[in-house]
């Protein structure tokens, strides 16, 4: 050997060092986007190269990227719907005029495009209209 030491060094390989490592892909990611806003529209999802070929290893084969259409997945509007009229309440006088009111809620508010709630929620309306005075006779 030279006076400084060996100008080459030289080692044995692992068996890692030379055996091929084939293209692993990974999971599908969710959706996007996950809901479709209308008929028409598309969505896309991907996946990722988890593991590159190395060694003479099997290239990658599949597909990355998908592309649907949204006609399945479309979220489809609900429209409002209001409940059954609830009783009249009692005339609030028993002559000369009073009022008696009756109400109904809403069941369910419209949502992703659905049609807005159409309709009165209360109705009043005149009860007793006749004359106390009459009614003493």
């Amino acid at each position: 050997p030279p006076p400084g030491g060996a100008l080459v060094e030289t080692g044995t390989c692992e068996k890692e060092c030379i055996s091929p490592v084939d293209c692993m892909l990974g999971e599908w990611q969710e959706w996007s986007p996950t809901v479709c806003g209308a008929t028409g529209d598309q969505r896309v999802r991907l996946r990722r190269v988890e593991q590159e070929p190395a060694n003479g290893g099997k290239a990658c084969a599949g597909i990355i990227n998908e592309t649907s259409s949204c006609e399945d997945h479309v979220l489809l509007g609900v429209d409002c719907a209001l409940r059954d009229w609830e009783a009249w309440t009692s005339c609030s006088a028993s002559c000369g005029g009073g009022l008696k009111t009756r109400i109904r809620k809403i069941g369910q508010l419209s949502s992703n495009g659905g049609r807005a709630c159409d309709g009165d929620l209360e109705e009043i309306h005149e009860c007793s209209v006749d004359s106390c005075e009459t009614r003493l006779v």
